[in-house]
């Protein structure tokens, strides 16, 4: 990292994401740039711990990534236990090499070769100082766009919600260009009034070309709108654009910025870039101010949320105050409508006083109506609708089965509507994903279908931990072990620290056909175990405790030894609880899982038995198809009796 001063550099050192080695040297093997991301690791418990570990790292085959040393994971909450979602994040699973790195020198010697190399091409890019369109030409990702927050140059700092807004409206108008991919505001947003250097955001977000605009006064009544494109090492590409618009009509600046950006792009790109005509546009400044307010509130909002919800809740009404009067001032305008029914949607989720929540579900509710009744095709209205109606199946705020059906699919139409008029809404992408999950009729590529699309529309969604945690759960449910290993990956690269994706790794030493690794496995099992919040720790460790006694028990099973059975079996005991810790007995279940691995099958279906008394609607398939934690037991008498049950 480099920077202005110590402050700087230290600031980028622990903000920002480790570069890829491979953005400057493409032929650099992804186990060595996994060797190095290990390496640098923010946590000390992400590094390797000793030399051998890491050589143990270097010494993967050629096209193998570090975390398909691990092995395979979970499924879905439908069909598994249903605290399954509490089994959190799993440690690297770290498999012995054949043979240890530090015997083969000439491996050594040339991932360092590769690292100089990588080096010098890095330094000579930098030094030569090229840019501009011949350096675009020849970049891969020039056409991943990313579009900074606008600076706001006011000295009174009173243009920062235009400035907000003509990003925001800029970074939407560009999504839709088919030729270009275009990071989401959410992907964004996190560099927004930082001093974080453009590169290391071209970096951090995997973009090519970046663009950078301001806002200031020109005189009394005017504003001046300027754009100027950047490469990923923040070069200035000589392309600008700019323009000066009248206070009164700042509200049309919107579709200026558009067609000057598209217009720059296109030149500096050599590609068509043809902008989708947008939706009905505000008609009033006043409105177009409010709303840009609003959505600075909601902002602001979205960031207390975590750590302070009476604050968020206090800025959240104030939005929803101004976009009432956005409403009551341009009543044709749909977008303040749709933003105060996702707002209040948000505000809900915050209360815990169900009266309260039960108003502001109502308030949602009935914006999304007053925005579909001025356009019925608005996706955004759509999705709003269709998330509502989840949302009401999903806390059961009614019992009857016939309205909860109902509920369940008037959120699928709606969702999927939504999806059809706008394929890039990564949101109702991703609220598809649980939708499908919860209708047990759905096939589970369903839900792996729409969480993949959620993810490439916007890898940066507020719950793309959530998203990633699907998409895992999912290819692991249907045997795709590989993709499952794959997200898991990703998201312990995203999410260091969050417990699912340390988890996952250890799911993933149960599959068929992965040798059984007893040393990870407590490894992964600690790191797991470390990362589990307080309340839920004591739950977390038995979790991971049965999961180790079935890596043993497949190794006994492997290797039938009377030293490793009884110490699996030592193991699986010592993972039981009592209600204090497990109400729901669901460890009965995990139990049951890894005793079916072992080939204790009667074991196995009596545990069933008694973990059915306590969950009768608990689904052993998926799909049509009976779960693979299952089929050694299928020919079982008893199980079969369990899958035929009512």
């Amino acid at each position: 990292f480099t920077g202005r001063n110590a402050a700087a550099i230290m600031a980028r050192h622990m903000m920002e994401t480790v570069p890829s080695i491979r953005i400057v040297r493409q032929s650099v093997p992804e186990e060595v740039e996994e060797a190095i991301f290990a390496a640098l690791g923010k946590v000390p418990a992400d590094r390797p711990q000793t030399a051998a570990a890491f050589s143990e790292i270097l010494g993967l085959p050629l096209g193998t990534t570090v975390s398909r040393r691990a092995t395979r994971g979970q499924t879905g909450t439908r069909r598994t236990p249903s605290g399954i979602t509490r089994a959190f994040p799993v440690g690297e699973a770290e498999a012995e090499a054949s043979r240890p790195l530090w015997r083969r020198p000439t491996v050594l010697a040339a991932s360092a070769v590769v690292l100089v190399l990588a080096a010098v091409a890095a330094f000579r890019g930098l030094a030569s100082g090229k840019g501009g369109s011949e350096a675009t030409a020849t970049d891969p990702l020039a056409k991943r766009v990313a579009v900074l927050y606008f600076e706001d140059l006011s000295p009174d700092k009173t243009l920062g919600p235009v400035a907000d807004g003509l990003t925001e409206a800029l970074i939407t108008r560009l999504g839709q260009v088919r030729t270009l991919t275009v990071v989401s505001r959410n992907g964004v947003s996190p560099y927004r009034g930082t001093e974080v250097q453009p590169d290391s955001i071209a970096r951090a977000v995997r973009a090519g070309t970046l663009v950078v605009g301001s806002v200031e006064p020109a005189g009394n009544q005017r504003v001046k709108v300027s754009t100027r494109l950047l490469d990923r090492g923040g070069n200035d590409l000589g392309q600008r654009a700019g323009f000066e618009v009248s206070r009164e009509q700042l509200f049309t600046a919107e579709d200026s910025v558009a067609a000057e950006v598209a217009r720059t792009l296109q030149k500096l790109l050599g590609s068509e870039i043809q902008l989708a005509e947008g939706r009905a546009r505000a008609t009033s400044l006043a409105a177009w101010t409010l709303l840009r307010r609003a959505e600075k509130n909601r902002n602001d909002a979205d960031r207390l949320a975590a750590t302070n919800p009476a604050g968020a809740g206090a800025l959240y009404t104030a939005a929803d105050s101004l976009l009432g009067q956005a409403e009551a001032g341009d009543a044709k305008w749909v977008d303040p409508i749709i933003v105060r029914g996702e707002i209040a949607l948000q505000h809900a989720r915050l209360e815990k006083d169900p009266a309260v929540r039960d108003r502001l579900i109502g308030n949602a509710k009935a914006a999304a109506g007053r925005a579909l009744a001025l356009d019925p095709n608005v996706a955004d209205a759509l999705a709003l609708r269709g998330t509502i109606a989840f949302g009401e199946w999903r806390i059961g705020r009614t019992a009857d089965p016939l309205v909860r059906t109902q509920l369940l699919a008037d959120a699928r139409k709606d969702l999927e509507a939504a999806t059809a008029q706008d394929p890039n809404l990564a949101s109702a992408f991703a609220e598809l994903t649980f939708v499908y999950y919860a209708d047990k009729t759905e096939p589970v590529s369903s839900a792996l279908a729409a969480a993949r699309k959620a993810y490439e529309a916007d890898a940066y969604l507020s719950i793309a931990d959530r998203i990633l945690q699907r998409l895992f759960w999912s290819s692991y449910d249907t045997d795709r072990f590989q993709d499952a290993d794959r997200w898991c990956a990703v998201g312990r690269q995203r999410f260091p620290s969050d417990v699912r994706f340390s988890e996952c790794q250890l799911w993933l030493l149960l599959p068929p056909n992965i040798e059984p690794d007893i040393a990870g496995a407590w490894r992964i099992k600690a790191r797991v175990d470390s990362l589990a919040a307080p309340d839920t720790r004591p739950f977390q460790q038995r979790l991971t405790q049965l999961i180790v006694g079935g890596v043993i028990g497949r190794a006994a099973k492997a290797s039938p030894a009377a030293r490793l059975a009884d110490s699996a079996d030592r193991v699986l005991i010592a993972g039981r609880a009592g209600p204090d810790v497990d109400p729901d007995q669901e460890l009965l279940a995990y139990e049951a899982i890894m005793r079916a691995q072992m080939g204790q099958t009667d074991v196995a279906v009596k545990l069933l038995r008694s973990y059915v008394a306590i969950n009768p609607d608990h689904s052993f398939k998926v799909g049509d198809n009976v779960h693979w934690w299952w089929r050694d037991l299928q020919n079982n008498p008893g199980f079969k009796a369990l899958l035929s049950r009512k």
